[in-house]
């Protein structure tokens, strides 16, 4: 019922534009896309292998879909693929992944869900939370990755490329302005100077007003403003060599937080905290591509500078009462090196070989003062992360019909960890612990194997995939078993199949998958702050279902649905609490997002060539917010919409969000034995205006 009554106003809006088509000209229905939708090439399968040939869950968004939408970072994605989420956490230092039932939320742990952007691995959570402008495409590969990306693909990975001057050439600018004094504006430049030589220059400003207000203060809680650049050289040496640089930094400031205190009986009150909170992040990126194309195979060399340095500042009591205030400082430098070469042949036997090179270097500093510094604990540690990997991949081709394809990865990870911990009370300081532990060694072997059938337009597949997240060390601990944790392992079964109809005018394809993790990281609650515990096992298992129409008569629609059931199978706190048959929380049981357009080109109306009329409709399941199940947000609706008017390179797009105001819950989460919230954000317009010259 709840469905269905979110569809009323979806299916009303649809009619309205429908209805359009009294007095404009529909499109003619012999505008076919040059590429068909099955077509579109997958750069994340290390082999630019197109879609519809994947073994696996695939979903890619490309600029357009980004654009009409007005998806401005990961968060803005979710729901947009089936059964991905990346949590509304209100600070961009802890930016949650999940996919299939599969992610982390604690900082200092790694992340579940691998993100790369333009060949630069982002192996931290603080990281995944950045300003989208200019992207080419998005892609999600649903399901384990480790194979072919090692550590922190358990889950699945994204995909990220920005546009190429070497794809596109001109002007871009594009400027939005929404209610809650919501501002954005992006500027660039591609360009390609003979045949050798192509750059870019790109620049943006986000500015966000805020939505809620902090009582106590009068001001909001959610305002942030952020600054980003992104520069691309490519150079050409000769047909077969290309060398590339890539530099993108970002400065961001959060000005605080929107958390509330909350209960079942009163659900989410007043923000209301006295402490000045906030969060300020610097991130800066830097690689170096080396590619080398022939008729026979094909290479890539990528080496890379990633660094993150970053402030926080929260009361952590959320209230109008000086007790708690914490405060996080922190600096990582990252470098890492990748090689990948495979060949070309159109038929018969193909080969991927590949290194991998990491190293990460964190220093953190975290204080936490209890009633105006008279008492603090203070914790100063230096972390060193690398990983080595090795990696192979074989297909077949038999008889134009079948596809083998099986690999391996050899893994290696070693973490070592320099803590200092102390404490002051009233001015007299005692070190609790000061010392380097012993470094953290591990090894993994990541096999795969996948079987495909081809035939009539269609590709049917079954896949056994694994996956690999590293164990570490935990920063805040009350016992000394607490100090470590291992790896996270899984092995994953997947069929699925894949078709394109109508000459590629209709994509369609289902999923059905099975996941086994051992060695869970599973986060618990101290007096201060959280762990993370190996003691959990899960299994994960459910179906995703796309369909994808190209424009036919103008009209154009998409179907993402994602059911996943999260089940902890193996959790035994003590000899009398355990969390067999609970659900795995953070998870949503299920994803959906349906979008429908029509555009009507306008034959007689002065410098308007069409209006095009978008709807979406999205759905989020119910999801546990504990172990023990007992804090729970119902499943809720959003609708948006846009409509677009184009003429020649002008685009302006009229756009709401959240346009029926749903109230809902974007978050929950527990601290010092109290439980707080975070809601989501209310209904909002927009006007966005696009040139491309």
């Amino acid at each position: 019922m709840k469905l269905f009554k979110g569809l009323i106003p979806f299916l009303l809006i649809y009619g309205l534009s429908a209805e359009a088509q009294n007095i404009l000209v529909a499109l003619d229905s012999a505008n076919i896309p040059d590429v068909e939708l099955g077509e579109v090439v997958i750069a994340a399968s290390r082999d630019n292998t197109v879609i519809k040939e994947v073994p696996g869950a695939v979903t890619s968004i490309r600029t357009s879909c980004l654009e009409n939408n007005q998806i401005q970072s990961l968060e803005d994605l979710t729901g947009f693929a089936p059964n991905f989420m990346m949590l509304d956490y209100g600070t961009k230092l802890i930016s949650p992944v999940y996919i299939r039932g599969v992610g982390s939320k604690k900082s200092s742990v790694a992340p579940s869900v691998g993100l790369y952007v333009d060949g630069i691995p982002y192996f931290d959570n603080s990281a995944l939370s950045f300003d989208f402008y200019d992207i080419s495409q998005v892609e999600i590969l649903r399901g384990p990755q480790g194979t072919l990306y090692g550590r922190n693909a358990i889950g699945g990975l994204v995909n990220i490329t920005t546009l190429s001057p070497i794809n596109y050439q001109g002007t871009r600018l594009r400027l939005t302005s929404a209610t809650y004094n919501n501002y954005n504006a992006t500027i660039s430049h591609y360009k390609r100077i003979g045949d050798k030589f192509a750059f870019s220059l790109a620049g943006n400003y986000n500015y966000q007003g805020g939505y809620f207000t902090n009582q106590h203060k009068g001001k909001k809680a959610d305002k942030s403003e952020s600054f980003g650049f992104r520069n691309r050289l490519i150079y050409r040496l000769n047909n077969k060599i290309t060398i590339e640089n890539i530099a993108g930094v970002e400065q961001s400031k959060q000005f605080g937080y929107p958390y509330s205190s909350y209960t079942d009986s009163t659900d989410l009150t007043d923000i209301n905290y006295n402490e000045e909170s906030g969060y300020e992040r610097l991130m800066f990126n830097d690689g170096l591509n080396l590619k080398y194309d022939d008729k026979k195979i094909a290479g890539q060399l990528t080496i890379s500078y990633h660094l993150i340095d970053d402030k926080q500042t929260i009361d952590q009591d959320f209230s109008p009462d000086t007790i708690y205030l914490v405060t996080q400082e922190q600096k990582q430098n990252m470098f890492t090196s990748e090689a990948v070469v495979h060949s070309k042949n159109k038929t018969g036997y193909n080969w991927l070989i590949g290194a991998f090179n990491n190293m990460q270097l964190m220093d953190k500093l975290v204080r936490l003062d209890k009633t105006k510094s008279l008492y603090f604990y203070e914790k100063d540690y230096a972390q060193t992360n690398s990983s080595t990997g090795l990696f192979h991949q074989s297909k077949l081709n038999l008889y134009d019909k079948m596809t083998l394809t099986a690999g391996f990865r050899l893994n290696n990870e070693s973490s070592q960890l320099d803590y200092n911990y102390y404490q002051s009370i009233a001015g007299n300081e005692t070190v609790l612990m000061d010392t380097s532990f012993a470094a953290l060694k591990e090894w993994a072997f990541l096999p795969k194997a996948t079987i495909q059938y081809h035939f009539s337009h269609s590709t049917l597949y079954g896949s056994y995939t694994t996956g690999y997240k590293p164990g570490g060390f935990n920063v805040t601990f009350e016992e000394n078993d607490q100090i470590q944790f291992g790896k996270e392992e899984s092995d994953n079964f997947e069929f699925g199949l894949k078709t394109d109809i109508l000459n590629g005018l209709i994509y369609s394809d289902i999923a059905f998958f099975y996941s086994k993790i051992s060695g869970q990281h599973i986060l618990r609650a101290l007096s201060r702050g959280s762990y993370i515990d190996n003691s959990g096992k899960s299994e994960n298992k459910g179906f995703e279902f796309s369909l994808q129409t190209a424009p036919i008569n103008g009209f154009e629609s998409s179907v993402n649905y994602g059911y996943t059931e999260a089940i902890i199978t193996d959790y035994q706190e003590d000899e009398t609490t355990n969390y067999n048959g609970n659900i795995s929380p953070y998870v949503p049981n299920h994803t959906l997002n349906i979008m429908v357009a029509q555009t009507l080109e306008t034959k007689t109306i002065n410098y308007l060539d069409n209006i095009k009329f978008q709807v979406n409709f999205q759905q989020i399941g119910d999801i546990y917010w504990n172990l023990e199940n007992t804090q729970m947000s119902e499943a809720y609706n959003l609708v948006n919409a846009v409509v677009s008017f184009n003429y020649n390179d002008f685009k302006l797009d009229l756009w709401g969000k959240n346009l029926f105001d749903t109230q809902y819950k974007a978050y929950l989460f527990s601290a010092f034995s109290s439980w707080y919230g975070q809601a989501g954000p209310p209904q909002r317009f927009g006007a966005t205006l696009s040139l491309n010259l």
